[in-house]
């Protein structure tokens, strides 16, 4: 049962680990879209 325990341990280490870099990756895609929303509304034609 130790093997349980340490891959069990490993496994939520690696989560831990993981977290901040997707929380990372999602701000620089929603900076991204916003962006790109930005530029949208700059490019239409202002009547």
């Amino acid at each position: 049962m130790r093997w349980m325990s340490r891959l069990h341990n490993h496994k939520h280490r690696s989560q831990t680990k993981m977290t901040p870099h997707f929380q990372r990756i999602k701000k620089k895609r929603f900076l991204m879209e916003v962006n790109k929303f930005l530029f949208h509304l700059l490019m239409l034609p202002r009547y």
